[in-house]
């Protein structure tokens, strides 16, 4: 959840926070269930700010594995990739990320320079824009080492630097991925739309 929509704001306890639109409440709701054995919740509200859509935000704390999730994830209060955080992440892990800052794409570009549309999924990708080349190329070594999934590096353009972003290509591949995390996004169905056409 970190490595996704999540945030951590460290005091002297750290406090957990993430946030979806109105359209993904059950998804919050099901993440905060997943965190009530381990945190207390702090808060819990919809937000309704002007020119932004509505969001559910959620916030716990006071649990010790948040000290620690927070010392595997930052570095002077800014979320950074580290490969002692990403020996913590499991297939569930996985999927969440994936439901977090993932997506698929089917379309593609012929030869000729053309859109092209296929009848499946022809990569799924996770939006890791935030971390720097060094962190993506070491999501990427983690990612081939302990699932066998071998993701590609792209770059888009951002306003200030290149952009980073993962993608795994091919409808093997896709499907190899999809069959990783499908079993953990069926138990919030409203999320099915992320591996569904």
């Amino acid at each position: 959840m970190i490595y996704g929509d999540g945030w951590m704001i460290k005091k002297k306890n750290t406090d957990f926070t993430f946030c979806h639109s109105l359209k993904q409440k059950e998804y919050a709701l099901w993440k905060l269930e997943l965190l009530k054995r381990y945190c207390s919740v702090r808060k819990y509200a919809i937000s309704y700010k002007k020119h932004i859509p509505a969001q559910i935000c959620i916030r716990v704390s006071v649990h010790h594995k948040l000290n620690s999730a927070y010392r595997r994830t930052y570095e002077n209060d800014k979320k950074v990739i580290k490969l002692d955080g990403l020996k913590k992440i499991s297939d569930l892990s996985l999927a969440i990320w994936f439901m977090d800052d993932g997506t698929f794409i089917k379309r593609f570009k012929t030869r000729t320079g053309k859109l092209k549309e296929n009848p499946y999924i022809s990569q799924i990708r996770l939006c890791t824009h935030s971390f720097s080349l060094e962190e993506n190329q070491l999501i990427q070594k983690f990612l081939k080492n302990k699932f066998n999934l071998e993701f590609r590096i792209y770059t888009t353009k951002g306003k200030e630097r290149l952009l980073y972003y993962l993608a795994y290509v091919g409808k093997e591949n896709v499907n190899k991925f999809i069959g990783i995390v499908k079993p953990y996004i069926e138990l919030c169905p409203s999320m099915l739309y992320k591996i569904t056409i």
